[in-house]
């Protein structure tokens, strides 16, 4: 009968491997981490994109400075030209005039654009700085939940490294036919294939067991549960 003990201590311990496999599987760390790394990446890619498009506008505004800064160039040569004394021709001192003043509409169109693109480009860097600042907390979440799911992780590896060598243990002190008969039923079972009696009741199937059967188990003898088929000790 002490076979069947050891048989039992078998059955839990591999119940027990299941339990750990599915815990290990189901810890709850897992859609948390899952869930953020979707969502970190999805806000990287967002914020690639409009960093991208701040460039554009940082571009856009050098663009304009660098078209204001080359009109005032050709304004101060057409002023100088004019106030010179360079030009005597009345007619050429008209062009000259008109020229520099359509320049200089120019260049207060262009300054214009450029004060509402910083404006832009301003509002935009702070949004940048915040979307950054939002994520980074989200990385150091994700770490931390990250760190706790690995710690959790690592307990429950080390307890199943033990389940085998326990397991070869066990097996060792079973007769290799009962060990045949348990894997080849364990199954059909549930994995609960070795059940105690408890009241006169096998507790599998909860159904009374037979006097017989009771007084060749009170006897320290092997026998089975005539209503379910399942080993009683």
């Amino acid at each position: 009968m002490n076979q069947y003990r050891r048989l039992q201590d078998l059955q839990e311990l591999e119940k027990e491997e299941t339990k750990l496999k599915d815990e290990l599987n189901s810890l709850p760390q897992i859609n948390k981490l899952r869930q953020l790394k979707k969502e970190i990446e999805e806000e990287q890619n967002y914020l690639k994109k409009e960093k991208e498009k701040f460039d554009l506008q940082r571009k856009k505004l050098k663009n304009l400075e660098n078209a204001v800064s080359k009109e005032r160039e050709e304004l101060e040569l057409l002023s100088t030209k004019l106030f010179s004394g360079e030009i005597s021709n009345l007619k050429e001192l008209e062009g000259t005039d008109t020229k520099r003043k359509s320049l200089e509409e120019q260049i207060k169109e262009l300054e214009e654009l450029s004060l509402t693109e910083m404006e832009v480009i301003e509002q935009n860097k702070n949004r940048l700085n915040e979307l950054n600042g939002k994520l980074k907390v989200k990385k150091e979440t994700f770490k931390v939940i990250l760190e706790d799911y690995n710690e959790l992780q690592k307990g429950i590896k080390a307890h199943l490294e033990k389940i085998p060598q326990e397991r070869t243990r066990l097996e060792s002190q079973i007769d290799k036919q009962i060990m045949t008969d348990y894997n080849d039923k364990k199954s059909n079972y549930a994995n609960n294939y070795v059940v105690e009696i408890k009241n006169q009741t096998c507790q599998g199937c909860h159904m009374t067991v037979p006097f017989q059967i009771m007084k060749i188990i009170k006897s320290d003898h092997f026998a089975k549960c005539d209503k379910c088929g399942r080993i009683l000790i």
